[in-house]
């Protein structure tokens, strides 16, 4: 239930509720030094927001988690194993259908000294 912040000033490009993988997701496209890029948040709890609408930095997107991500557990995110926050972001706008998936992961910001998975943030 933890608040997730909106990382920079943009649109909400793409809200998607239950998935069965990945869950409650949303996009939101940015522009930071004239580069474009998109954003990610998904496995929410809740999403906190509409479709076109701009947000700030001190936007709340959603919360953190959801009840049961398990399938077998009544939940119908299959893709994770636990409450967590997933974020992403990738250079340039992309959707979410398949073609525009793949060019969102091939072109997914890997920030030096960052580390990938594993990594814990308990603060902004």
């Amino acid at each position: 239930g933890t608040a997730e912040y909106a990382t920079a000033a943009g649109r909400v490009a793409y809200v998607m509720h239950e998935t069965s993988c990945g869950g409650n997701r949303v996009y939101i496209y940015v522009t930071v030094n004239g580069q474009r890029y998109t954003l990610e948040y998904a496995h929410m709890l809740s999403i906190n927001v509409q479709l076109n609408q701009f947000v700030t930095t001190g936007t709340v997107v959603g919360t953190v988690g959801g009840y049961s991500t398990s399938k077998s557990h009544g939940g119908y995110d299959s893709c994770s194993g636990g409450m967590h926050l997933h974020y992403g972001v990738a250079t340039g706008w992309y959707g979410v259908d398949y073609k525009t998936w793949s060019q969102w992961q091939a072109h997914n910001v890997r920030a030096p000294g960052i580390p990938t998975s594993g990594t814990w943030w308990y603060t902004r």
